[in-house]
Order: C-alpha cells, then sequence, then structure tokens
C-alpha cells in the first residue's frame, strides 16, 4: 500500500513538474511578447516626441522674428517685449504639449499586467492544488 502510494505520488509530483515547467515557459512567452510590445510604444512615442521637437526648433523661430519686425513696423511694437511673451507662451504650450503625450503614453501602456495577473493566478492555482493533494494523502 505504502508502495502504491508513492508511485501514485511520484506520478503526480512528475506531471505536476510538467505542468509547472509549461506554466513558466508559456508566461515567459507572454512576458517576451509583452516586452516586445511595450517596446514597439514607446518607440512609436519617441518617433513622435522627436519629429514635434524637430519642427518646433527649427520652424517657429524664424516665424517669431519675422512677425516681431513686421509688429515693429506696422504696430511700433518693440521685436524684445514681443519676441520675450511668444517664447514665454510657446514654452508653456510645449511644456503643456510634452506633458499630454506622457500621460497618454503611460495611460495607453500597459507593461507586463497581463504576464502579472497570469502569474498571480498561476500562484493560486499552485498554492490549492498543493493543499487539495496534501488532504488526499491524509
Amino acid at each position: 500500500m505504502i508502495k502504491k502510494l508513492l508511485s501514485r505520488l511520484r506520478t503526480d509530483a512528475d506531471a505536476a513538474y510538467g505542468d509547472v515547467r509549461a506554466m513558466v515557459v508559456a508566461r515567459c512567452e507572454l512576458a517576451h511578447l509583452e516586452l516586445r510590445a511595450a517596446i514597439a510604444q514607446a518607440k512609436h512615442l519617441a518617433v513622435w516626441l522627436v519629429a514635434a521637437i524637430v519642427m518646433a526648433l527649427t520652424a517657429l523661430p524664424l516665424l517669431l522674428v519675422a512677425l516681431a519686425f513686421y509688429l515693429d513696423r506696422c504696430c511700433n511694437i518693440r521685436p524684445h517685449v514681443f519676441l520675450f511673451w511668444a517664447g514665454l507662451v510657446l514654452l508653456v504650450g510645449g511644456g503643456t504639449a510634452a506633458l499630454v503625450a506622457w500621460r497618454r503614453f503611460r495611460r495607453e501602456c500597459q507593461w507586463f499586467e497581463a504576464t502579472l495577473d497570469e502569474i498571480r493566478e498561476d500562484v493560486t492555482w499552485v498554492k490549492e492544488w498543493a493543499d487539495t493533494s496534501g488532504e488526499e494523502l491524509e
């Protein structure tokens, strides 16, 4: 009877090892896929931020200087006063745009959420399995 019990225990342990191993492999694959998706999202964000920065750094200063000289001629507004206020508005606008982009990125980016949920479920399952297996032996 003890040999039969030990044999059954070994069979159950071998099966459990195979299940746990398969589960770990599956979770590693899931983590790999989520990491690839997260990297793709980060690249997408980086491309848009770089494009926005390049456009702002090349076009706006030229337009602002041209507008400052135009306002000096037609409205008698000193260029340095206009450029100061325009620069301040652009600085606040750029900071706001960067903050909005960052918040959107954080909201849409769900790194490893599915993997962590699956691992939590697996740990619960293993604990329940271990508890029920212990009760069967008694």
